[in-house]
């Protein structure tokens, strides 16, 4: 169900012209985009993942440590990013926040504008505000979500190439995506156009770190401290692998191959072992109804209460449950 449903018809008239006048609403995201980069990294007593994990751990890659994750145990993504960021992480502590906030907002607003979300409600909702600040990766899994999507529908297999290495920095949330786009890939000659590329970026990985998940996966799990169960939307703490049960729908109903996206994406949000509420950014980037804004953005409400926190599962379980009233999503 559509908000639009309940407004006047000249409020009606009025939406749908801002609709179809996007630099308006790119207008307006600069405007907030520029109001965040100057307040966010002004916040006093600000730890961010940036700071205190990411960037130290892409300058002591480049003073030569093997295995960054043993001096930054917080470090839980794939080393490959080490090169991808550390040319921000050079630019030193608050003009490298900035710049890696700058292109984490590009990324929200591509990815908005690739899967038909809105741009401003992603950035000002809570999972858009909490990676913002906190300066995490989550908007470039996006990217790479709405990147797949647009690349498929074009047929540029090798910007899906580029798509399938942004997933792979949380594989927790973008092996699902990526095992779709590689399903829906019409030939195994664009698989491989596809695939070439990620699997140098892996394979390399492997040359200069060894079999590193055996190391740094335990790691990952051990460093959790209860995480996915206190602020997290999964139900895996809660049964188990019964969660993987929820794919089922989501599979199974029919419908266009852009809504099955969202539904697989929401599935994997409440069957991840680790799934926390600001995971839902994906999500996000899509035309949802009303309601799933809303309830993204509840733990704002109290962002110290479990319970607030936990109540974003209202997202990803209101999509799957209310599937068949999902008009917006279309291819």
């Amino acid at each position: 169900m559509s908000l639009d449903r309940f407004l006047p018809a000249p409020l009606k008239h009025l939406l749908e012209r801002y609709r179809n006048l996007p630099h308006i609403e790119l207008t307006a995201y600069i405007g907030v985009s520029i109001a965040m980069l100057i307040m966010l990294p002004a916040l006093p007593n600000q730890e961010t993942d940036w700071g205190k994990t990411y960037a130290p751990a892409a300058l002591d890659w480049l003073r030569g440590v093997h295995a960054p994750w043993e001096l930054r145990p917080n470090f839980a993504n794939p080393p490959f990013v080490l090169p991808l960021i550390a040319p921000v992480a050079l630019l030193g502590a608050h003009a490298g926040f900035v710049v890696f906030m700058a292109l984490m907002l590009i990324a929200l607003y591509a990815s908005a504008r690739m899967l038909g979300g809105s741009p401003i409600l992603i950035v000002l909702s809570y999972p858009g505000i909490w990676m913002l600040a906190y300066g995490q990766f989550e908007p470039l899994v996006c990217f790479g979500a709405a990147l797949g999507w647009y690349a498929l529908r074009r047929e540029k297999f090798g910007l899906l190439g580029i798509a399938y290495v942004l997933l792979a920095i949380k594989p927790q949330i973008g092996f699902v995506p990526a095992l779709l786009y590689f399903l829906w890939t019409p030939t195994w000659k664009a698989r491989f156009q596809s695939c070439w590329l990620p699997a140098v970026a892996i394979g390399w990985t492997f040359v200069n770190w060894g079999l590193w998940p055996l190391d740094f996966l335990p790691r990952v799990v051990a460093a959790d401290n209860g995480v996915a169960a206190s602020i997290g939307v999964s139900l895996w703490p809660i049964i188990g692998p019964l969660a993987l049960a929820l794919f089922a729908p989501a599979v199974l109903t029919p419908t266009n191959r852009k809504t099955r996206l969202l539904l697989v994406l929401a599935a994997n949000a409440l069957a991840s072992p680790y799934s926390p509420a600001y995971s839902l950014l994906t999500l996000l980037a899509f035309p949802l109804p009303w309601w799933g804004y809303v309830a993204a953005s509840i733990p704002a409400i109290n962002a110290n209460g479990s319970i607030f926190i936990r109540a974003a599962i209202l997202l990803p379980l209101g999509l799957l449950i209310y599937r068949g009233s999902l008009p917006t999503v279309r291819e």
